[in-house]
């Protein structure tokens, strides 16, 4: 059987990393939070949503990044696309939907790679 599970981030345009389940993928993520979240106040985090098996057998290592790179609408163009640019790291993942561009990428090796805890 497979579970979606969720966990919530901050923003940030340098890598972070999170914990996710282990073997999880990244399905889903939208605009989160804000004083008394959720509600109509500003959404200054993101909730991302994790594909994986109902019982995993533990956690792992997963770096994550906003994408900053975005096209900008000229006259010819006025809804280009939203995401360009690089990850900066090999392997990283690419997730795009109507409210977001993240980069995402487990770390095998678990140790993050000296990058900083998310703290969401």
């Amino acid at each position: 059987m497979t579970r979606i599970t969720t966990n919530v981030v901050l923003p940030k345009e340098e890598w972070t990393t999170i914990q996710v389940p282990y073997g999880s993928k990244l399905v889903w993520a939208k605009r989160w939070g804000g004083v008394g979240m959720p509600g109509p106040a500003p959404q200054d985090h993101i909730k991302l949503f994790w594909s994986g098996a109902d019982q995993p057998i533990g956690m792992q290592t997963c770096l994550i990044r906003v994408g900053t790179e975005q096209a900008t609408p000229s006259p010819g163009n006025p809804n280009p696309d939203p995401a360009s640019g690089t990850s900066g790291i090999s392997d990283a993942i690419a997730f795009i939907n109507n409210e977001l561009f993240l980069w995402w990428k487990i770390d095998m090796f678990g140790n993050g790679g000296g990058y900083p805890p998310n703290e969401g």
